[in-house]
């Protein structure tokens, strides 16, 4: 598993935004999504519940920090 999808997750998780992630991260956005649904993928899970205003990790997130 690549250390930087770990570290995204993290940053998201922190900042409860992907683009305020991106920023710390000096990424864009869309990279931040697709590294976080990269990981979903790997794990077999979902990670985050994205609605248009918020973002709050699912049971298998909070189980991953």
């Amino acid at each position: 598993m690549d250390i930087d999808l770990l570290k995204t997750f993290l940053e998201v998780n922190k900042t409860r935004h992907f683009g305020r992630a991106a920023d710390n991260l000096y990424l864009t956005p869309a990279a931040v999504s697709a590294r976080v649904r990269q990981l979903e993928q790997i794990l077999g899970v979902e990670l985050f519940l994205r609605t248009r205003n918020n973002i709050q990790l699912t049971l298998e997130g909070e189980r991953l920090l």
